[in-house]
């Protein structure tokens, strides 16, 4: 399901670290060099070559699918789908036992 706006990665993680009310420690690499270094780097998750190879598809939904009023859901934005998420993954993270319970 996509939305009315396209997000880059770097999007992606400016709101996130907005969020989070951090700075992003982020750093470019060329397509091309980071498949190279995954080809070396095999059993990393993040960093592979299948991850390069999928991060470069441009995925948009297809003319005929569903809608969000097809399947009947209330969509949200992005920025403020994730800070809910973030709000409660960090509530549930270990030592965050006391805020829960307020």
């Amino acid at each position: 399901i996509g939305g009315p706006h396209v997000y880059t990665m770097a999007e992606i993680y400016e709101v996130i670290f907005n969020i989070l009310q951090r700075r992003p420690k982020l750093v470019y690499f060329p397509h091309e060099l980071a498949v190279k270094a995954a080809q070396y780097l095999k059993n990393w998750e993040f960093f592979n070559l299948d991850f390069m190879i999928k991060n470069k598809l441009d995925i948009v939904v297809s003319p005929g699918a569903k809608t969000f009023q097809d399947l009947y859901i209330q969509p949200v934005s992005f920025p403020q789908a994730i800070e809910k998420y973030l709000h409660y993954s960090k509530l549930r993270s270990p030592g965050r036992k006391d805020e829960m319970e307020r």
